[in-house]
Formats: structure tokens, sequence, C-alpha cells
């Protein structure tokens, strides 16, 4: 799954999109954009 934002990711987003890729097994990919460059 991928998902583009526009602001970096909180510490809770980043535990609950971990915490679902591992019970799903998927993998989750977020993007957003930071000084005009896009970051992973």
């Amino acid at each position: 799954m991928t998902i583009d934002g526009q602001y970096p990711p909180c510490t809770s987003c980043k535990g609950k999109m971990k915490a679902r890729a591992t019970q799903s097994g998927a993998t989750i990919q977020y993007n957003w954009q930071e000084d005009g460059q896009q970051k992973t």
C-alpha cells in the first residue's frame, strides 16, 4: 500500500502503520514532500 501524505508521519501514525503491516503481512510506504524533496 502506498500513502501520499502532506506531512511527515507522527510517532503514533508510524506505530499504527507498522502494526497493521505486521498484522496483515502488507507493505506500507508513506510518502511526503519536505523542502521540495520526496521523502519515504
